[in-house]
């Protein structure tokens, strides 16, 4: 029979044991403070557990007549109405502009939309989704979050916490070497949506063709899966926020981006920062959305500067005579505007004409600044010409 513990290693021994207990319940006490202290406060992003394996692929392979009935039933517009559309459902929508345009002061207010919390922004509707958003939120995400704290209401906790994924920083992976990781990302964190915040923190040099030619990639991969995406971007390098795109030229990076996408907008500021923006469409899916938009920075909304829109019926009411379209064209650009734009005009004041608001003039002058190749010429419809 073995000797018995002398006493003073029974006391230590005891003592050792009790302490031991009272760590355990103080670290107990403090986690559940931590859980219910992470339980009241709303998160504005929840991912769910990670899967160990990839999802599937989608299915792309179709016969012909299951082809054209798929892209029939896929035309439609995730923000838009009518022929007023700037991001077309299934098509990447780009976003240029400087820093300090609002980008991601209009992206989060997509968002907000796009969970079902708004129905529309800058008077034109935005299509929510049943799913999850993911948020790539690369671009001094700090801020980003400041700008969302400005919309958001512990009210909609729910919804911000449900139903917006929000990934900080760069994702764990380069799309450049594996494209179909972002769709299937998305499809992990069960988002229909994707928003890159921005281009330029997703790869290094944009400019290269086999990085655009990539990223395209990746993105289309995306739409063609029923993932939706709209890509934050910056203009070509040098440029003034105040200067006009004209076209695709203008996107910094490679061909390849702006040749992927189904929408191109720039946001147009006089200094970065400003409240007053003007969005102009050089790549549309229907016609072309050239609008005014006035940023309130207390509140993190934008509303539609209808004051600045050319308005056909007060020109041709101030202007007390018949109108053509250069005269019109002119009148809408403040300078001689090239074809693209006559025939933007001349499609302005047909639907005018359309909805009984004008009437269109036959006749008159042909070629040259009378009108166009048709002579036309228009009025208020109470009027003769």
């Amino acid at each position: 029979m073995s000797a018995p513990f002398p006493p003073a290693a029974v006391a230590v021994a005891t003592d050792a044991v009790e302490q031991g207990r009272e760590y355990r319940a103080a670290q107990n006490a403090e986690d559940d403070a931590i859980m219910r202290n992470l339980v009241a406060k709303p998160k504005l992003a929840a991912v769910p557990e990670r899967q160990t394996t990839d999802p599937p692929p989608p299915n792309r392979t179709y016969d012909g007549v299951a082809w054209l009935e798929k892209t029939a039933h896929d035309i439609g517009a995730v923000w838009g109405t009518g022929d007023q559309v700037l991001w077309s459902s299934g098509e990447p929508f780009y976003l240029c502009g400087v820093p300090g345009a609002g980008k991601t002061t209009l992206a989060l207010q997509i968002i907000e939309s796009r969970i079902g919390l708004r129905s529309e922004l800058l008077d034109m509707a935005i299509t929510p989704t049943s799913s999850r958003v993911l948020y790539l939120a690369m671009d001094r995400p700090k801020q980003a979050a400041r700008l969302l704290r400005r919309i958001y209401s512990d009210d909609d906790a729910e919804q911000w916490r449900d139903r917006l994924v929000v990934h900080d920083g760069p994702p764990p992976f380069d799309l450049t070497k594996e494209p179909d990781k972002l769709y299937l990302y998305a499809a992990e964190v069960g988002a229909d949506t994707v928003i890159v915040d921005s281009l330029k923190d997703l790869a290094s040099d944009l400019s290269d063709g086999t990085i655009g030619a990539q990223l395209n990639t990746a993105f289309q991969y995306c739409v063609s899966g029923g993932v939706e995406v709209l890509v934050l971007h910056h203009p070509r390098k040098g440029e003034k926020p105040s200067s006009k795109p004209e076209g695709l030229a203008d996107m910094y990076g490679a061909t390849w981006l702006g040749a992927g996408a189904g929408s191109v907008a720039f946001l147009i500021v006089k200094e970065s920062g400003d409240e007053i923006a003007t969005i102009r469409h050089v790549k549309q899916p229907v016609e072309p959305v050239n609008i005014g938009i006035v940023h309130d920075h207390d509140t993190g909304r934008s509303r539609r500067d209808r004051e600045g829109e050319w308005n056909p019926v007060a020109w041709l009411r101030n202007r007390g005579t018949p109108g053509n379209v250069a005269e019109g064209t002119t009148a809408r650009l403040g300078r001689v505007g090239d074809k693209s734009e006559t025939q933007r005009t001349r499609r302005i004041l047909d639907k005018r004409v359309s909805r009984g608001e004008l009437r269109k003039l036959e006749g008159g002058s042909r070629g040259g600044s009378g009108g166009g190749a048709d002579g036309a010429r228009y009025d208020l419809p109470n009027e003769a010409g």
